[in-house]
Protein backbone atom coordinates (compact mmCIF):
# COMPACT_ATOMS: atom_id res chain seq x y z
CA UNK A 1 0.00 0.00 0.00
CA UNK A 2 3.10 2.77 0.22
CA UNK A 3 3.38 2.59 -3.27
CA UNK A 4 -0.03 3.52 -4.05
CA UNK A 5 0.34 6.08 -1.23
CA UNK A 6 3.40 7.44 -2.72
CA UNK A 7 1.44 7.17 -6.12
CA UNK A 8 -1.28 8.78 -5.12
CA UNK A 9 0.84 11.86 -3.16
CA UNK A 10 2.76 12.29 -6.55
CA UNK A 11 -0.30 12.51 -8.75
CA UNK A 12 -1.82 15.10 -5.94
CA UNK A 13 1.54 17.10 -5.61
CA UNK A 14 1.84 17.43 -9.63
CA UNK A 15 -1.74 19.02 -9.65
CA UNK A 16 -1.14 21.13 -6.65
CA UNK A 17 1.90 23.08 -8.99
CA UNK A 18 -0.49 23.04 -11.79
CA UNK A 19 -3.16 24.37 -9.94
CA UNK A 20 -0.66 27.26 -8.31
CA UNK A 21 -0.39 28.27 -11.86
CA UNK A 22 -3.82 28.22 -12.85
CA UNK A 23 -3.55 25.64 -15.05
CA UNK A 24 -5.39 21.95 -15.16
CA UNK A 25 -4.28 18.83 -16.64
CA UNK A 26 -7.23 17.82 -18.22
CA UNK A 27 -5.82 14.14 -18.98
CA UNK A 28 -4.89 12.50 -15.56
CA UNK A 29 -4.63 8.80 -16.89
CA UNK A 30 -2.01 5.93 -15.88
CA UNK A 31 -0.34 6.26 -19.11
CA UNK A 32 0.46 9.99 -18.16
CA UNK A 33 1.99 9.21 -14.50
CA UNK A 34 5.12 7.80 -14.92
CA UNK A 35 8.02 6.90 -12.59
CA UNK A 36 10.67 9.33 -12.52
CA UNK A 37 14.18 7.67 -13.61
CA UNK A 38 12.79 4.61 -12.84
CA UNK A 39 13.26 5.35 -8.82
CA UNK A 40 10.88 3.61 -7.15
CA UNK A 41 7.58 5.19 -5.59
CA UNK A 42 8.48 8.21 -7.38
CA UNK A 43 5.71 9.45 -10.04
CA UNK A 44 5.84 12.25 -12.77
CA UNK A 45 2.89 13.89 -14.83
CA UNK A 46 3.31 13.49 -18.47
CA UNK A 47 1.95 14.66 -21.73
CA UNK A 48 0.27 18.08 -20.84
CA UNK A 49 -1.03 18.34 -24.22
CA UNK A 50 -4.15 19.21 -23.03
CA UNK A 51 -3.34 21.30 -20.31
CA UNK A 52 -4.94 24.73 -19.80
CA UNK A 53 -6.44 27.61 -18.14
CA UNK A 54 -8.58 26.87 -15.53
CA UNK A 55 -12.54 27.15 -15.73
CA UNK A 56 -12.14 27.26 -19.23
CA UNK A 57 -15.30 26.12 -20.94
CA UNK A 58 -14.74 22.83 -22.68
CA UNK A 59 -15.94 22.87 -25.79
CA UNK A 60 -14.18 20.06 -28.01
CA UNK A 61 -14.95 16.08 -27.94
CA UNK A 62 -14.21 14.74 -23.97
CA UNK A 63 -10.90 13.21 -23.60
CA UNK A 64 -10.78 9.47 -23.16
CA UNK A 65 -12.24 8.71 -19.53
CA UNK A 66 -14.22 11.40 -18.83
CA UNK A 67 -17.79 11.05 -17.80
CA UNK A 68 -20.54 13.29 -16.79
CA UNK A 69 -19.47 14.26 -13.26
CA UNK A 70 -16.19 15.71 -15.06
CA UNK A 71 -17.15 19.14 -16.08
CA UNK A 72 -18.37 21.30 -13.77
CA UNK A 73 -21.87 22.49 -13.81
CA UNK A 74 -21.20 25.69 -15.64
CA UNK A 75 -19.41 22.87 -18.44
CA UNK A 76 -16.11 24.24 -17.44
CA UNK A 77 -13.06 21.87 -16.92
CA UNK A 78 -11.59 22.81 -13.56
CA UNK A 79 -9.19 22.04 -10.83
CA UNK A 80 -11.47 19.85 -8.88
CA UNK A 81 -11.98 18.27 -12.66
CA UNK A 82 -8.43 16.77 -11.76
CA UNK A 83 -9.19 15.74 -8.71
CA UNK A 84 -12.30 13.67 -9.83
CA UNK A 85 -10.17 12.42 -12.64
CA UNK A 86 -7.44 11.43 -10.39
CA UNK A 87 -10.00 9.14 -7.58
CA UNK A 88 -10.90 7.68 -11.31
CA UNK A 89 -7.18 7.17 -11.55
CA UNK A 90 -6.63 5.64 -8.60
CA UNK A 91 -9.86 3.05 -8.82
CA UNK A 92 -8.23 1.83 -12.52
CA UNK A 93 -5.42 0.78 -10.62
CA UNK A 94 -4.32 -3.09 -10.71
CA UNK A 95 -4.53 -2.93 -6.91
CA UNK A 96 -8.45 -2.05 -6.71
CA UNK A 97 -9.94 -4.78 -7.84
CA UNK A 98 -8.64 -6.81 -4.91
CA UNK A 99 -10.59 -6.26 -1.67
CA UNK A 100 -7.50 -4.15 0.52
CA UNK A 101 -8.64 -1.49 0.37
CA UNK A 102 -7.59 0.45 4.27
CA UNK A 103 -10.73 3.08 5.49
CA UNK A 104 -7.97 6.27 4.71
CA UNK A 105 -7.86 5.09 1.13
CA UNK A 106 -11.61 4.69 0.87
CA UNK A 107 -12.10 8.62 2.43
CA UNK A 108 -9.70 10.03 0.14
CA UNK A 109 -10.61 8.10 -3.14
CA UNK A 110 -14.63 9.49 -1.87
CA UNK A 111 -13.19 13.12 -1.29
CA UNK A 112 -11.47 13.47 -4.92
CA UNK A 113 -14.32 11.66 -6.54
CA UNK A 114 -16.97 13.86 -4.66
CA UNK A 115 -14.93 17.05 -5.67
CA UNK A 116 -14.32 18.46 -1.86
CA UNK A 117 -10.96 17.72 -1.55
CA UNK A 118 -8.72 20.50 -3.52
CA UNK A 119 -5.21 19.00 -4.15
CA UNK A 120 -3.73 21.28 -1.46
CA UNK A 121 -6.03 19.70 0.83
CA UNK A 122 -5.87 15.97 -1.03
CA UNK A 123 -2.10 16.29 0.39
CA UNK A 124 -3.23 16.79 4.25
CA UNK A 125 -5.36 14.18 4.39
CA UNK A 126 -4.48 11.10 6.59
CA UNK A 127 -4.22 8.82 3.38
CA UNK A 128 -1.28 11.14 2.51
CA UNK A 129 0.22 12.02 5.69
CA UNK A 130 -0.74 9.26 7.88
CA UNK A 131 -1.59 10.82 10.63
CA UNK A 132 -4.99 11.08 12.37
Amino acid sequence: MQEVQGYCQDCCAGAEALHAASVVMRDFRSPNVLTRNGAEGKYVIVDLEFAGPNKYPWTLDWLHGWDDHTLNQEGQYDTFSDMYQIGKLIEGLPFWRSNVRPPALMSFVNGLKSKRLSASEALQHIWITGHC
